[in-house]
Order: C-alpha cells, then structure tokens, then sequence
C-alpha cells in the first residue's frame, strides 16, 4: 500500500514482482492510493500547460529527478530558466507557473516527444503493457488537485482491460488528502477479506 508518491511505489512494486518471477515475491494485492501511475500523460499535461500550479514545487523536484536518473539527463540550462543545481533548487522554485520556471524552448521539445525525459516518463508510466496477477485496489479523491484522477481512472481502465476482474476502483468525493481515512479502512477491509 501507498499514499501518492507510495501509490505509485505500490504499484511499481506489485509489477516488478509480477515480472519478475525471479525475485520470489508473490504478491497477493495492493492498495495503491492516488499515485502518478499515467505518468506520460501527468508529466506531459502539467509541463505543456500554461497554468500555476500550487504544487509545482512537487512536480518540478519530480522533473528533476527523472532527468538525473534518465538514460541521457539533459542540461539543466536546457531545462530551466533558473539556476539548478540539486535537487533543494529544484524544489525552491520561484513561481508557481510553468512558463516562469521553465524554458520555452524545452516546453515546445517536451510537448513533441523529443527529449529523453519524454522516454523516462514512458518508462515510468505503470499501468500499460502488462497483466498483472493478484488483486489491485486503486484509490483516488475525485477532486485532487495534486496527482490528478484520471492517473488512477486510467490506470483502472487500462489493467481491467486485460479481463482482470481483481482490479477495482474505489472513488473518493474530495482531494488529495480527504480520503485518506476512507483509504486506509477501505484497504485494512480489503486485505482482511483475502485471508
């Protein structure tokens, strides 16, 4: 189980032991809440919009460490109009808007495919090309403005498209932290009932 970013780690844990066999682990479920598991589709909307972004502290320390860990980090004077240098600059940003923090030139590459960061969001992206065995809880407040709903939706309609009737979605009226009580019993039931 895991709460955002700890939902996408549940998530990636319960695919890495499902495709991995060799690791010896089973997994029998997990109970991932409100974790970025599209995230192409999250890194793409949020770095081409033209929105601030009362999280974008979050979201630039993401890009940030997806291109220090990507095949071929690019230049942070690439990347961004300010100096960064670690990963503390990355989320000291100076503006909540987008445009402000980062180049435009890299928005327009990021918005075309053309950058290795565009492959590692890829790579990152958790709930495509793959069949996944045991039962998946997802978890998602409707309203939250932090890692948007439909990362959990289309992680929904994407693993249950595989005919996997163990995949369920259970959707919260509320944000990023509301439901988090309603999670957390919903889970313990969950988990209690596959004794």
């Amino acid at each position: 189980a895991g709460w955002s970013e700890g939902g996408g780690a549940a998530l990636a844990i319960h695919r890495l032991a499902n495709e991995n066999k060799a690791l010896g682990i089973e997994i029998t479920a997990s109970a991932p809440f409100a974790g970025p598991y599209n995230y192409n589709r999250f890194v793409t909307e949020v770095l081409t919009s033209n929105d601030a972004w009362e999280s974008m502290a979050i979201y630039n320390w993401s890009l940030y460490t997806i291109n220090k860990y990507a095949k071929n980090p690019m230049k942070a004077s690439e990347i961004w109009n300010y100096s960064v240098e670690n990963q503390f600059d990355a989320i000291n940003v100076p503006s909540n808007q987008v445009t402000e923090i980062l180049r435009s030139s890299f928005i327009e590459k990021i918005a075309a495919g053309n950058t290795s960061l565009n492959e590692a969001s890829i790579q990152n992206t958790l709930h495509k090309d793959w069949h996944p065995e045991g039962y998946i809880y997802l978890h998602s407040g409707k309203a939250d403005e932090i890692v948007p709903h439909f990362n959990s939706t289309d992680a929904f309609t994407t693993l249950r498209s595989s005919m996997n009737d163990n995949i369920k979605l259970y959707e919260y009226e509320g944000n990023h932290y509301t439901p988090v009580m309603n999670y957390l019993f919903t889970m313990l039931d969950d988990f209690n009932s596959l004794k």
